[in-house]
């Protein structure tokens, strides 16, 4: 079993609004490319729900983050996306 006192996590912050306009049917994202994002290895951990800020805070696990102590707040990861135009 993992040791909880050296946990390593970041959450994930993800609009709610956004995912649901990504899921509507005929939505298209063309020419985007994940610039920043997390490990192709990572471990899904869990997801929550803030209503007040409307976003879904995926969990992830990997070596590389930060370790997060019991009871610390998982700090959040940015994701940065690059949208390429045609020339």
């Amino acid at each position: 079993m993992a040791n909880i006192e050296n946990r390593r996590l970041v959450a994930i912050p993800v609009s709610l609004p956004l995912l649901i306009e990504m899921m509507t049917q005929d939505h298209k994202i063309e020419n985007i490319e994940c610039t920043k994002g997390i490990p192709a290895d990572v471990v899904f951990i869990g997801s929550s729900y803030d209503n007040q800020r409307m976003i879904v805070s995926l969990v992830f696990s990997h070596p590389t983050f930060e370790s997060v102590g019991l009871g610390k707040l998982i700090p959040d990861f940015d994701i940065e996306f690059t949208k390429h135009y045609d020339k």
